[in-house]
């Protein structure tokens, strides 16, 4: 059977892109978990203005057997990310059958683009473009349920990847939480709160998703990317562009579980991104942005009870005061009152956390690293 493997750039014929955008569809057929992001916004990702400005360039490669697409990836050159004194080349968008050959193949003319631009030494994946899209494999936890803005692919992909030639880079953990668990947390949460609150200090605000939904949204992202500043392949990401990304979550967010933390001074000092897991209504869309205007409805169809933590940043130099944990008080109050009886702490980078309490991870996801 003949392998061919074909290439686009910003300008892609219309029956490649197609190709492209339509191979998940294959690989994800017989799985009732997947949530098929938004056909419209890959494209735009793969052909529109770079998300990262100048010097962020994207080359997708697609292999077709016998004239079938089978596997693909996207080659990514991020001008702002170095490890050390190398620049790091990525590989994204990667989707396959468990085919071998073909992801071989996709990954060969990837990695030679890359060092074709000078970013062939340090490779990393899957990472779209940044750590602000989507990147990591999952690889542990694939027979739970998945959970909105979770990593997720096939259980043979990581497979896939470590037999070509690529190895464990870093790893982020989630972990399961019962109705048990969210008790616990909230008895450990009210003796923090007596511990290292004064009436009139801090504050915790609603996040406004009406009319206010842009000044928080700058809010967020004024908290978010020092927070995130530290962090593995962190690159800097200006507003209009964090608007890009993150101005979707108007649709699903409740401000009662998605708090700031304000100091005494009345300035946002931290947040937490925790939201009712929409994943339900978002399958139910199948990939089709012109249906947004439907998903009002089906979040109301297919209200959740499972809360997802799903990122908790607070400005470093508050973080040794325990101040989220006792701001984790009112939000699960809230999220108690709204039948939010489950959740997942999410996507935990390694180290400690507040869910170790609760025992071992369920869930694993990891980046890795091709040494050219």
């Amino acid at each position: 059977m003949s392998l061919e493997v074909t290439s686009f750039g910003a300008e892609p014929r219309a029956a490649d892109l197609d190709a492209f955008l339509t191979l998940p569809y294959r690989v994800y057929a017989d799985d009732p978990r997947w949530v098929p992001p938004f056909r419209q916004q890959v494209a735009h990702e793969l052909t529109g203005p770079p998300l990262l400005g100048e010097g962020h360039e994207r080359k997708s490669f697609l292999a077709r057997r016998d004239g079938e697409p089978v596997a693909r990836a996207t080659a990514v050159i991020n001008p702002l990310l170095q490890e050390g004194e190398t620049p790091v080349g990525l590989i994204g968008y990667f989707e396959a059958k468990d085919d071998a050959e073909a992801a071989g193949a996709v990954l060969d003319a990837a990695r030679a683009w890359l060092a074709e631009q000078g970013r062939g030494e340090e490779i990393w994946g899957p990472m779209n473009s940044s750590i602000w899209q989507a990147y990591r494999f999952m690889t542990q936890g694939f027979e739970r349920p998945i959970f909105f803005g979770e990593p997720y692919n096939p259980d043979y992909y990581p497979r896939l990847w470590t037999d070509y030639g690529f190895e464990r880079k870093a790893g982020w953990y989630s972990w399961d939480l019962s109705r048990a668990h969210l008790d616990g947390m909230h008895a450990a949460s009210l003796q923090r709160r007596s511990d290292v609150l004064t009436s009139g200090d801090y504050r915790y605000d609603a996040f406004q998703t009406g009319e206010h939904f842009d000044r928080d949204l700058k809010r967020a992202y004024d908290v978010l990317v020092p927070g995130f500043s530290k962090n593995l392949a962190y690159t800097h990401l200006d507003f209009p562009s964090f608007a890009q990304v993150y101005g979707g979550m108007r649709a699903f967010v409740v401000g009662d579980v998605c708090p700031f933390l304000v100091n005494p001074e009345g300035t946002t000092i931290g947040m937490g991104f925790l939201y009712p897991d929409p994943s339900d209504a978002f399958r139910a869309l199948g990939g089709d942005a012109a249906r947004l205007p439907d998903l009002p409805a089906l979040l109301q169809q297919h209200r959740s009870s499972r809360l997802i933590f799903h990122t908790m940043a607070v400005l470093e130099q508050y973080r040794a005061k325990g101040l989220v944990e006792a701001y984790l008080t009112p939000v699960l109050e809230n999220a108690f009152s709204l039948g939010l009886n489950s959740g997942v702490g999410a996507l935990a980078k390694e180290g400690p956390t507040l869910y170790h309490k609760t025992g071992e991870f369920s869930r694993e996801y990891l980046l890795y690293r091709y040494a050219g």
